[in-house]
Order: C-alpha cells, then structure tokens, then sequence
C-alpha cells in the first residue's frame, strides 16, 4: 500500500513538472519571437536614429512609432524613435496651423521654420510647401 503511493506521488509530480517545463517553453519561445520581431525592427530603425540616413519620410516614421508600441518603452532604440516621431510631429503641427491660418507668414518667419524642418531630417508635405513658398517669395 505504501509502496502504492509513492508510485502515485512519483507520477503526479512527475506529470506537474512535465506541465512547468512544457509552460515554461512556451513562454520562452513567445519571448523569442518578441525578441526577434524586436531585433528586425531595431535593424530597420538604425539608420534613421544613427543619422546614416539622410533624411525620412515622416509616414515612414510615424509607421515606425506605431510599431514601436508593441515593445519595451524603456528600450533605448523605442525612446529615441518616440521621441523623433514626437518632436517632428509638434514641428509639422506648428507650421501646418500656421500654413492653414490664412495670415500671411513673414518670410524669416517662414525661413526659421523650414530650417527647423531641415535639421530634422524630415520629408513632409509641410516641408515642400514652405521650400515652395520660399523659392516663390525669392523670385517676387
């Protein structure tokens, strides 16, 4: 009877170790795919952050900060792309507001936007429209 009982205790611990290691697997190979969805990503998002690549369209970086979304945000690469995204976006908001106010925009006014634009780095509506008026104003 004893003997019995051990040999149900060895199964059942045997089975709940089985159900913890098979778990546990799994959570180990959801958290690779994360890494690896992660690592594809950050491969994509260096050039821009790293300054190797001349300029981005701002789609393409807002499609970046979406994604950016399913990662750690304490991940330097998910902060630096955040925080682009969010300083081109309150740039391109400004100069959109005041494109659409219907004011007359001062020529240096409009100079010191399109410089900010440029030190960006960012390829956008906004930006070909002021280079447009520029251009246009110069001529005048």
């Amino acid at each position: 009877e004893h003997e019995l009982d051990d040999k149900v205790l060895t199964a059942g611990l045997a089975s709940s170790w089985k159900n913890v290691v098979k778990s546990q697997l799994m959570r180990l190979k959801k958290l690779q795919k994360q890494r690896d969805r992660f690592a594809v990503w950050s491969k994509s998002v260096q050039p821009i952050i790293s300054g190797k690549e001349k300029k981005i369209a701002f789609k393409v970086l807002e499609e970046l900060a979406k994604e950016s979304h399913q990662f750690p945000a304490t991940a330097d690469m998910v902060q630096r792309v955040r925080n682009l995204y969010h300083r081109i976006l309150r740039w391109r908001n400004s100069v959109s507001s005041q494109l659409k106010s219907g004011q007359k925009i001062e020529m240096n006014v409009a100079r010191v936007m399109f410089e900010e634009g440029e030190k960006l780095e960012v390829v956008c509506d906004e930006m070909k429209v002021l280079r447009k008026e520029i251009k246009t104003t110069r001529v005048w």
